[in-house]
């Protein structure tokens, strides 16, 4: 159920004082998803098992359609004994990553939806580190919708930059079923793909991984779905684990996978 809210804004003149009020739209959403292993929108495998991983959302819509707003928890909950870098040791049923993001978009233009953000990435499991990133995000309102996302890392240690590009198209049925296809490739800067992708500490810049996916949804009701996905990541880093940002972390371990097929199941509801 979507509920609309009033708010106000006052603007103060030389001898006036005038309010006007308008009218926004908030959405809120849960989603819980069950996947066969955790890749990163980077390529990288951070947990090469299966994990649950629950969400909660809130999106805001001013009444003139072009102003959106949207906030979201999600966590990672490792379901078995399989380590990675955010659980080098065991921890089967405990969140081993939760993140908080926060994006607003603006649609007023036909041909092109443009988002700006920042993501925040918490790691309990690896004495509590963090990073933040912020970024930029345009998408093309034609065939495939191009999209393109520059991201810089504020505080995590190794300040770079990354990004993706991707395309993407979907189908939609009568009968409240969806289909959709995607491809993207990813990259980095010297300081983040030494951070992230290099496994000898040299530095590596470029494209760092590409990843292809299908997907599939169902409304079950107006306010329930069920969701599946398929996707397929490569890394383009030979040596296929992380850096030098997880030296302490035993690599040989658990590495990143070069290659992951991942599918998972989803159910969501909104208020």
């Amino acid at each position: 159920m979507k509920k609309s809210v009033l708010a106000a804004s006052a603007v103060i003149g030389m001898s006036a004082l005038s309010a006007t009020a308008f009218e926004a739209t908030v959405t809120p959403s849960v989603d819980v998803n069950f996947a066969s292993a955790f890749v990163g929108g980077n390529g990288i495998t951070w947990v090469d098992g299966p994990m649950l991983m629950p969400s909660a959302s809130l999106g805001i819509d001013d009444s003139s359609g072009v102003h959106h707003m949207s906030f979201m928890y999600w966590a990672g909950i490792n379901m078995d004994s399989t380590k990675g870098p955010d659980n080098p040791q065991s921890a089967t049923g405990e969140i081993t990553e939760w993140d908080v993001f926060a994006d607003y978009t603006y649609t007023g233009v036909s041909w092109v939806d443009l988002s700006a953000g920042s993501i925040f990435y918490a790691f309990p499991k690896i004495g509590g580190q963090y990073t933040t990133d912020v970024y930029v995000k345009a998408k093309l309102n034609v065939f495939l919708n191009p999209a393109a996302i520059a991201l810089y890392d504020v505080d995590g240690g190794n300040y770079g930059f990354h990004g993706d590009f991707g395309i993407s198209e979907g189908y939609d049925f009568d009968c409240g079923a969806s289909i959709g296809a995607w491809a993207k490739i990813t990259w980095a800067d010297e300081n983040y793909g030494k951070a992230y992708f290099s496994a000898d500490g040299n530095d590596y810049s470029g494209l760092m991984s590409y990843g292809a996916g299908l997907t599939a949804s169902y409304g079950i009701t107006e306010d329930v779905s069920l969701n599946a996905g398929l996707a397929y990541w490569r890394l383009d880093n030979d040596d296929g684990v992380l850096g030098q940002s997880y030296a302490a972390w035993d690599a040989a371990d658990a590495p990143s996978p070069q290659d992951n097929v991942v599918g998972n199941v989803s159910v969501g509801y909104t208020f």
